[in-house]
Order: C-alpha cells, then sequence, then structure tokens
C-alpha cells in the first residue's frame, strides 16, 4: 500500500507528507515521515507512514511512535512498529523501546536501546548499547536473542569508533542482530559496514 517503508509503494514515489499539531503539550506529526531510532540509526532509519509525539512526561523528554511499515494486500496481516524514547534525568542519556509486530509471520521482537553522549575527559563521546529478545520479526526463525554495541571518541583531530555486533552461532534460531530498515551504515560519517 501507499505509505509503505521507503515512502511510497505505489505510482508516485513521496519522500515526506505530514500534518503538524499540537495536542496539549505534545507535537504531533501524522503521516508519512522519518522514523529513527537514534543509536546512530543502527535500527531504525526510514520513512514510513505512521504518528509520533514528543513532549515531556514527569519531566522528561519523550517521543512515542507508531508506524505501519509494510501493509498486506488484504490490509490484515501488517508490519507494525511501536517505540517510545525517554530522556531520564541523566546528563547525556536516552533510553529507547520498541517492538516489531510481523503479522503475516506471527512473531514479535523487542528492542531496548541505551544511549550516551557527553564529554569525558574533555573528548566528545557517543556510546549506544542494544539488545534485542521474542521472535526475529525480520527473518524466520522461532527465537531471537542479540546486541550490538557501539562507542565513538572525539578526540580533536582524530575520532575513534569501536562497534561490535552479536555473532549468530546457531542452524536452529537467528541471534544475528536485526536492523530492520537494512541501512548497514553511519550515515553521519559515511562509514559502511557489511556482515
Amino acid at each position: 500500500g501507499g505509505g509503505e517503508r521507503g515512502a511510497d509503494n505505489i505510482n508516485i514515489e513521496t519522500k515526506n507528507a505530514y500534518m503538524f499539531f499540537k495536542a496539549g503539550d505534545f507535537k504531533v506529526k501524522a503521516g508519512i515521515q522519518g522514523f529513527s531510532s537514534g543509536c546512530d540509526y543502527s535500527f531504525i532509519l526510514q520513512d514510513a507512514a505512521g504518528i509520533s509525539a514528543s513532549g515531556k512526561i514527569a519531566r522528561m523528554a519523550t517521543t512515542v511512535l507508531y508506524s505501519k511499515f509494510t501493509e498486506a494486500n488484504n490490509g490484515s496481516k501488517d508490519f507494525n512498529v511501536y517505540g517510545a524514547i525517554v530522556a531520564p534525568p541523566v546528563a547525556g542519556l536516552k533510553v529507547g523501546a520498541y517492538w516489531i509486530e510481523n503479522q503475516l509471520t506471527e512473531q514479535d521482537m523487542y528492542n531496548l536501546a541505551f544511549e550516551y553522549a557527553g564529554d569525558v575527559a574533555g573528548m566528545k563521546l557517543n556510546a549506544w548499547l542494544q539488545y534485542q529478545f521474542g521472535d526475529n520479526a525480520v527473518a524466520l526463525a522461532t527465537d531471537h536473542s542479540a546486541y550490538a554495541m557501539s562507542a565513538k571518541l572525539a578526540t580533536g583531530p582524530v575520532d575513534v569508533r569501536f562497534t561490535m555486533y552479536g555473532a549468530d552461532d546457531s542452524a536452529t534460531d537467528s541471534n544475528a542482530f536485526q536492523d530492520i530498515s537494512d541501512l548497514y551504515e553511519f550515515p553521519k560519517e559515511g562509514l559502511m559496514y557489511f556482515f
């Protein structure tokens, strides 16, 4: 259907088209828009139809989102993404939680993300850790448990990055980290990686 991930599947390619409005203290976008999970976009970076709302809950910056990444032809078996990103009262810290619901394969995958950006000994540090569990909502598998982590230290003239993804070490399940956008790069740095 129209507005699937990648923006549009019908007739004319649509990048973004959404309504923006306020609901109480929340800023809401509804329509075809860009969705991102943070963590250097290692999990989600996609244009798709959905709704997102940003505001404060208990003085914590909060974003909640829903997107229908893929719509089935019969309208009953979709690929849905639900998420929340919260900035707790720790400077530079963000926590994200995502539920990937693949109705076609009746599988649910969950992604927890922790990201920190701040100064360490006069240098800029950006670090994140993600853990996935549940069913693998992308590949056909019955069990899923995976992790990914990265840290970038900006020392001035040189930036150093360490990145590690958990390996798929079994033929009977899928424990490789799933990037549901199939991006496999750090877009801000122009750095691509392959498995």
